[in-house]
């Protein structure tokens, strides 16, 4: 059961990641990049609200958003991983 945790931690912590960097340098044309943001859009959209996106030295977009989202989600995972991992005892 852990290792399924695993991957799909893994597989969110890369596709937000892969969000952010393709947010960070405004890239939108590409199909990877378009899938991405289809993908990672529900994960991020909570979050969108209270975190704007955030212009840095007038080029570079900061999606605030995504990044508590892989922070937050990483935590979850993790506590989910210690509960998943928990020796049985009788």
């Amino acid at each position: 059961m852990s290792i399924v945790v695993h991957a799909l931690l893994g597989t969110m912590q890369f596709l937000l990641g892969a969000r952010i960097v393709c947010k960070l340098f405004s890239a939108s044309d590409a199909n990877f990049v378009q899938w991405v943001y289809r993908v990672t859009d529900p994960l991020v959209s909570p979050f969108n609200s209270y975190f704007p996106e955030t212009l840095v030295g007038g080029i570079f977009v900061l999606e605030l958003g995504a990044i508590f989202a892989i922070i937050l989600y990483t935590v979850l995972g993790l506590v989910l991983l210690r509960l998943v991992s928990r020796p049985e005892t009788d």
